[in-house]
This record gives structure tokens, C-alpha cells and sequence, in this order.
């Protein structure tokens, strides 16, 4: 039987078909555009036969092959535009995924409070690089219609190691407050309570998947069509094998091991304390397995606590427990300036349930009585210790109250910081202090006088580390401070606007904003000194 040879209309394909289709309509192979074939000379075409959907099923026709490239299959071809619905489908929610996990680290990834920290101060800069890389290489392959399928492969391993890396660092963040060292230190433990892992974690996580899954998919159909899923496998496994390696390192630390004495440093105190109702007010500790101090840890000054009322409070987003107590200062050998202690809360038998750090900043002599009100602590769900405060009855609860140390009103003390810093060349006294809002910041002020009369010589400049700590010593705030004007020995200096910059979500700040100037201390320890004669003494 004769053919006959035609060329597509649409596409301008050479074709060929039997004769005996003319009159037919059939489809090019090569565009799928619609052909009339023409009537035969000498007998009318006959009707063709359509399948449900329409198509024309009726007859063969064979293409005249004219190269390789006229036979590939949409998933082969390196020209998006000749994509099937699906693999469309599949390139646009990578190329969302793309776009989500560029814009990740432009979120917060960790929340803490109402604050919290953005990707793109840490990590996040390495995530917005290798992403935007990424976007790069597949629009110039895209555009030059070559290397597709390496290219498609670099991208999708990027997107594979993501979804560990955001991953390990959602897990990381959501279980701090899990971890040993939380569990060793309730003070952290409530810090802890307030981190949990931020939209752009989960924005990330989101792009990432949608990245490696969409890509896989478009991968693993021209792998398949070119009948070699060799690279696929092999860089699927490789970015597997990388991403649980870097999951592994940024993920959540194992627990600490028996008897390490590791723990991170801190230049403020734990222990702060204020008489104001400030969050964090007082040290928070649960030491149920302590025994009741049976005596007074400090001799002559005994105080007697007994709980006039107890209740919980809902304040800025935050739930506090705040106690009520009547004290009696049974035993007072010389009056008393302040006294520092802990307080311990127990059940009718005497077993200590918790113990909350007290500062008592007024003068006390034997016999007084005095209320104080509003001291307490930030309640933590998570802690029984804190729970069993917040359920109990007050009639329940006994208190006892453990004098750690004493200031008397002539100057001397007892206990109280014994590595306090120590004052050397310069003495600070603190005369002012001041909160102040500025260009939307918020910053606390102080004016400090200098007692020069300890200097050898008159110097240039003196650089080192003011202390801030309570009457008894202990440090609660540390900052650098630079005095550049010249002093003179035995001429003292004012020196007014030494601060720093209000961060509400630390404690130390809030100690120092809290607290008034008569219950604070400075202590200046220098570092390094210029005297005029261009002499440098570096202690």
C-alpha cells in the first residue's frame, strides 16, 4: 500500500500516513495539533472513529523520523515550555519552595517573649545564600536550556539537606526547656519557657520540603525516561547522608555527663533581687530534698515570717505568684541596715516544698514588725515546686526564713559576696540614675562621682569594668567604661550619662531599673591607665 507523505500544519513535522486515512482527522505526534487529512480521489473518506474523550483512534500513521531530539519525551526535553501539566505543576511549587526558604531567614527563628531573634543574624545568612545561588543556577539553566538535569540535581540535594538542617533546628529550640541543664537550674528554666521556635523555621522547613519533594519528582520522571536512575539514587543518598551528619551537629546536645562541673559564666547575678514587683524579682530555687535549717546561718539577727496572703496574677502576659508576709525581728543584736536570706516554704510537717531568695532593704531593730507585699516569683507550669505554692491553701503552708547576710547601719556586714570586686585606683559613688526613652530605644542613665584621691599622678584616660552590684556586693550588671577626661589626684570627677541600653528581657536590667540608688553599689576595677607623662600601667 502507497503513503502519503504531508507536513503538519502547525509544526511543519514531516509526516507520512497510509492512504487509506485520507479524509481522516488526526493528531500530529509531534505538537498534538489537530490534521485534516484530504479526501481521496476516487471514494469518499470514511467517518473516523473517536474514543469518549474525541480523540481519533481509528488507523495507524508513522512519522518520518528526521532526528533524536523530534522523539523525546516532555520529561526529557530541556525546555520548560515542553513540560506536561505535571512536571509544570512540579516546577512551580519548587519554585515556591525557593522563594519560601530564601524569605526564612527574614523571620524570627526563635521567639523569646515578645521578642525573639531573626534567621538572617546567624545562620540564616548561609540559608539566604545557598538559596538565592540555588534560584540563580536553575533560571540560567532554564533560560539556556542546558545542563537541566545537573542542575536540577545540585538544587534538590540543597533543598534535602534543608528540610535536615530546619529540622534538627526547630527540634533544638523546641526542647530546651528539656534539657538537663534546665532540669539543674529552675532560674534558667523559666528563661526557658519562653523560647519556642519562630515562623521562619517553619517557613524554611515548609520551602525546603516542598523543594526536595517537587524536584524529586521531576528528577526521577527524566531519569526514568532516559533510562538511567543511577545519579539520582547517588545524590539522594549522598544529601541524606549530609543532612542526618548536620542534623546531628545542630540538633540538641546530648545530656551532660555525671560530675562535669561545665557551666556557662555569667557576669551578672542569678540572684536578683528588688523590693518592687518586677518580673523575676527574687532568685527562684526548688530544693525539696534540703533539710530545714534547724539554726540561723548568721548569729544575733533572727527574723520571724509568718504568710498573711498569697495570690496569682495574670501581668503583661505573665503569671506571677505574689506572697504577702508578717515579719518579727525576734533577735536583733545591732540595727540592721538589710538582711538577705531565703525564704522556704513548707507543707504542716516541716518538709521544705520551695525556697525563694528575700531581701529586706529597710532598718530593723529588735522587736520591730513590719508587712511587705508583692514579693514572689514568675510562675513556671512546669514545675511542681511551683505548682504546689499555687494549689495550696495558705493555711497550709508554714514559712521559715535563713539569714545569709547581714548589713548594720555602722557600715559593717556579715556574709555577703566574698569575691565581691574590690575598688583600687578610682571609687565610684552613684548619685543619679534615670530612665529615658530615645528614638524609639529605651536606655537607664547615671551620674557617677570619681574619688581621684588613690590616683599616683594625674592621668589622660582610664579604662576597665564598673560593677553594679546590691548592698551585700554581689554583682547583678557588669559594663565597660571609658573615662577619656584628664584627673587629677585628689580632685574629684563628675562624670554624668554612663548607662546602657534597656533590654526588658534581661534580668539584670531589670534589677538596675528596679531598684532604687540607696540599695545600689559601683565598684570600678580598672584595666588599663595613660598617664599624662604618656606612662601606660595595664593592671
Amino acid at each position: 500500500m502507497s503513503e502519503f507523505k504531508f507536513d503538519c500544519p502547525h509544526c511543519q513535522q514531516s509526516l507520512e500516513a497510509p492512504e487509506d486515512m485520507l479524509g481522516q482527522m488526526i493528531e500530529c505526534p509531534s505538537c498534538n495539533g489537530s490534521i485534516q487529512l484530504p479526501q481521496p480521489e476516487s471514494q469518499p473518506a470514511p467517518a473516523p472513529i473517536r474514543d469518549a474523550r474525541g480523540k481519533v483512534v481509528q488507523g495507524k500513521w508513522h512519522p518520518k523520523k528526521t532526528s533524536d531530539a523530534d522523539e523525546k519525551h516532555p520529561a526529557e526535553s530541556t525546555s520548560v515550555k515542553a513540560f506536561d501539566t505535571y512536571l509544570k505543576i512540579a516546577a512551580w511549587v519548587a519554585g515556591g519552595g525557593l522563594l519560601l526558604l530564601a524569605l526564612s531567614p527574614l523571620f524570627k527563628w526563635v521567639n523569646f517573649g515578645s521578642g525573639g531573634v531573626t534567621g538572617i543574624s546567624g545562620d540564616g545568612k548561609i540559608v539566604l545564600g545557598l538559596t538565592v545561588a540555588a534560584m540563580t543556577a536553575c533560571g540560567t539553566a532554564m533560560a539556556k536550556e542546558r545542563w537541566l538535569t545537573p542542575v536540577l540535581l545540585g538544587v534538590q540535594s540543597w533543598g534535602t539537606l534543608a528540610v535536615f538542617w530546619m529540622g534538627a533546628l526547630i527540634w533544638k529550640v523546641g526542647s530546651i526547656l528539656g534539657s538537663g541543664d534546665m532540669k539543674d537550674n529552675p532560674f534558667a528554666a523559666l528563661l526557658a519557657t519562653q523560647i519556642s521556635p519562630g515562623a521562619g523555621l517553619y517557613l524554611g522547613l515548609i520551602g525546603a520540603v516542598g523543594i526536595a519533594g517537587a524536584l524529586g519528582f521531576i528528577i526521577a520522571r527524566r531519569s526514568l525516561f532516559a533510562g538511567n536512575l543511577k545519579p539520582y539514587y547517588a545524590t539522594q543518598g549522598l544529601s541524606c547522608a549530609l543532612g542526618i551528619v548536620l542534623a546531628l551537629l545542630v540538633g540538641p546536645e546530648g545530656p551532660s555527663k555525671p560530675g562535669s562541673t561545665d557551666s556557662p559564666s555569667s557576669t551578672t547575678s542569678a540572684e536578683a533581687e528588688t523590693k518592687d514587683r518586677k518580673p523575676l524579682s527574687g532568685i527562684l530555687s526548688n530544693r525539696p530534698k534540703k533539710p530545714q535549717p534547724t539554726e540561723p546561718a548568721i548569729r544575733g539577727v533572727e527574723l520571724e515570717p509568718t504568710l498573711t496572703g498569697k495570690r496569682f496574677a495574670e501581668e503583661d502576659f505573665q503569671e506571677f505568684v505574689w506572697l504577702d508576709v508578717d515579719w518579727t525581728a525576734k533577735t536583733i543584736k545591732k540595727p540592721v541596715r538589710a538582711v538577705k536570706g531565703r525564704l522556704h516554704i513548707s507543707d504542716l510537717f516541716g518538709e521544705t516544698k520551695f525556697a525563694i531568695g528575700w531581701t529586706i532593704n529597710r532598718s530593723i531593730r529588735s522587736g520591730d514588725k513590719f508587712t511587705e507585699k508583692g514579693f514572689g516569683f514568675k510562675y513556671n507550669q512546669f514545675m511542681d515546686s511551683h505548682s504546689w505554692v499555687r494549689n495550696t491553701e495558705r493555711d497550709n503552708m508554714k514559712l521559715k526564713f535563713e539569714v545569709e547576710a547581714v548589713v548594720y547601719q555602722d557600715g559593717s556586714m556579715e556574709g555577703g559576696e566574698k569575691n565581691a570586686p574590690q575598688n583600687s585606683v578610682l571609687i565610684p559613688t552613684l548619685l543619679d540614675k534615670r530612665f529615658q526613652k530615645q528614638d524609639f530605644q529605651e536606655f537607664v542613665w547615671m551620674d557617677i562621682e570619681w574619688d581621684t584621691m588613690k590616683l599616683k599622678k594625674p592621668t589622660r584616660a582610664v579604662k576597665g569594668v564598673l560593677h553594679i552590684t546590691d548592698v551585700f556586693g554581689n554583682p547583678q550588671l557588669s559594663i565597660n567604661s571609658t573615662i577619656d577626661a584628664p584627673l587629677q589626684p585628689g580632685k574629684p570627677y563628675v562624670e554624668k550619662g554612663i548607662g546602657f541600653k534597656y533590654n526588658q528581657f534581661m534580668d539584670s536590667h531589670s534589677w538596675v531599673l528596679a531598684t532604687s540608688k540607696e540599695n545600689m553599689r559601683v565598684v570600678f576595677v580598672p584595666k588599663s591607665i595613660i598617664y599624662d607623662d604618656g606612662a601606660r600601667e595595664d593592671m
